[in-house]
């Protein structure tokens, strides 16, 4: 009874941290205040995957937390209790696993090397400068597949059902953004809750490489698991049942078990015990990985990666640090909170590098002159602080060869009125045009002042023209 009651704590402890992820999801944005407290965050600065991944490719202990090195502490005690208690994803994974009745139909444990192959390619990655281990990151994955994918989708349902159903029209977005990363990220996402059809939480098993790491730290753990060799009459319903192939029978694997009692509980003789020790009391293996295996991973790695180098001629936001890439760990929170959605997650355009690392795209929209939100809501540093005066994100350009007042002769001082900067970083000066009719006038026309513009994009935003006759461009290479 102990470890059936155990057992409905863990569905209960899922539960709550499930919907604490929903909330502090649904919590991310503006709501009357740029200044949010670093608990919406939550999980991202608890998260020892992209926390390692960050403070290894950015050199810098700034990335770390006192939420992080807890959850250090409660795994080297408890073991990799994050996949079986906590983790949003692996409890996505968990209940289609249980609504479709997907079972373990074979008793020989499969092959769990792939997710620390890939840990391997990633750490090496990331001491080469480049966070692209973060694409993988099962809090930054779900975070932002929700953000870009399914958050805007069930708005354009609800604004479907409001015309129908007015009374609906309250839970709809003021202003429902478009994201470029929403196919990916939402493809993504349901490639994983499908795999899931294959086996029982295949991504946690085999390829999830926040999954590895706790595994790696979690073999030498405090919690025990003990067979009583009296009871035990060697089923193997203990390996059948377990969702994370930690086969307690066959040598448990002390870093592959989520702690979820599932085993204890189905025993028919009851012959599973934990207890906290510093030694196992059952036959414990190894990682089924060989050493050659790493090092040629390592190695090809390594010679690999200056391939994926991304542009570093890049738009990003407010207060981005000069080592963004690696600093940023990709989670979405900043992409989602932007009042304006001119944060947007980049594609693999911009190279491997640069993938679902945020971008100012001026093209779709702009940045508020007096917003400082998104340095508040990024958990590592990546968007350092900054305020209204000290923005400089990029710089203007007018091209004369389209502009209105320059090209046509035709008045427009759009861009000059819209410009938020209090001295105004677009000035208008008078200049000789020909219209298309042949005649000479004289007009006024905008030029911009390096030194004040900030870079917002307000302007090339509110351009009549098309193709547009002003454009922001980076001020220097802000990619690294």
């Amino acid at each position: 009874m102990k470890y059936r009651a155990l057992r409905w704590l863990r569905r209960f402890s899922q539960a709550v941290f499930f919907l604490l992820f929903i909330y502090l999801f649904l919590r991310t944005g503006f709501f009357g205040t740029d200044e949010v407290s670093p608990w919406l965050s939550l999980f991202f600065r608890s998260d020892l995957y992209a926390v390692a991944i960050s403070l290894l490719a950015s050199r810098t202990l700034a990335v770390l937390s006192l939420f992080s090195l807890a959850m250090l502490l409660f795994t080297l005690f408890l073991g990799r209790f994050f996949c079986g208690w906590v983790c949003p994803l692996g409890t996505l994974n968990a209940l289609f696993s249980w609504a479709f009745r997907v079972k373990k139909r074979r008793f020989r444990p499969p092959p769990l090397k792939y997710k620390y192959l890939l840990l391997v390619v990633f750490f090496a990655a990331a001491l080469y400068g480049m966070g692209i281990g973060t694409l993988l990151d099962p809090l930054g994955l779900l975070f932002r597949a929700m953000a870009t994918a399914i958050h805007p989708g069930a708005n354009l349902v609800l604004e479907g059902l409001a015309r129908i159903f007015p009374a609906l029209e309250s839970y709809t977005l003021v202003e429902p953004h478009f994201f470029y990363g929403a196919l990916g990220s939402g493809v993504l996402l349901l490639a994983i809750l499908l795999l899931n059809l294959v086996e029982e939480r295949f991504w946690c098993r085999y390829l999830c490489p926040y999954g590895a790491l706790l595994s790696l730290l979690s073999r030498s753990n405090l919690l025990r698991l003990r067979i009583d060799p009296e009871k035990c009459t060697k089923c193997g319903i203990c390996d059948a049942v377990c969702p994370a192939s930690a086969t307690p029978f066959l040598g448990w694997k002390a870093g592959e078990c989520y702690q979820c009692f599932r085993c204890h509980d189905l025993c028919p003789e009851k012959a599973i015990l934990s207890e906290f020790s510093t030694t196992s009391k059952a036959e414990a293996q190894g990682i089924d990985l060989r050493r050659r295996e790493v090092l040629l991973t390592a190695a090809s790695s390594l010679l690999a990666l200056p391939l994926v180098r991304g542009n570093r001629e890049v738009l990003r936001p407010p207060g981005a640090v000069q080592d963004f890439t690696s600093r940023c760990i990709r989670c979405g929170e900043c992409v989602k909170g932007c009042p304006t959605g001119v944060l947007q997650p980049m594609g693999l355009l911009y190279g491997l590098e640069n993938y679902s690392t945020p971008r100012l795209a001026t093209e779709l929209s702009y940045c508020e002159y007096d917003c400082l939100l998104c340095q508040y809501l990024c958990p590592t540093g990546a968007i350092g602080p900054f305020t209204p005066e000290t923005k400089k994100m990029g710089v203007a350009r007018v091209d004369r060869s389209i502009c209105l007042p320059f090209a046509y002769g035709e008045e427009c001082i759009v861009c000059e009125e819209h410009c938020p900067v209090p001295t105004k970083a677009i000035k208008l000066i008078e200049v000789e045009a020909i219209t298309p009719r042949g005649e000479k006038v004289r007009m006024k026309a905008p030029v911009v002042v390096d030194d004040l513009c900030i870079g917002c994009g307000i302007c090339e935003n509110k351009c009549p023209q098309s193709p547009r006759a002003i454009r922001v461009y980076p001020l220097r290479s802000s990619g690294s």
